[in-house]
């Protein structure tokens, strides 16, 4: 069985996350942040704070990769950008 996938970068600053949910997983994790939005303090978190907190609830597994395999992209400016180069 193919498992919920996070992919983690650790770079010099901060760390940057992907992950990739299979729709049971997805399943957990909707559930889970309704749970938690209850909880005083939840308007600071993540979504990755709440699966951190219910992590033994989800079948995962970390795929570490380097931060020059990963291109943050925040604008569409920089999607267009990305999308030029790889052509």
């Amino acid at each position: 069985m193919v498992k919920s996938e996070i992919i983690a970068v650790a770079s010099d600053a901060n760390e940057k996350n992907a992950a990739f949910f299979k729709k049971e997983d997805a399943k957990v994790l909707y559930k889970a942040i309704e749970a938690e939005y209850g909880i005083p303090g939840h308007e600071n978190w993540f979504w990755d704070d709440v699966v951190n907190r219910h992590i033994d609830e989800f079948k995962l597994r970390v795929h570490p990769v380097r931060a020059d395999q990963i291109i943050e992209i925040d604008t569409a400016a920089e999607l267009e950008t990305v999308r030029s180069a790889l052509k």
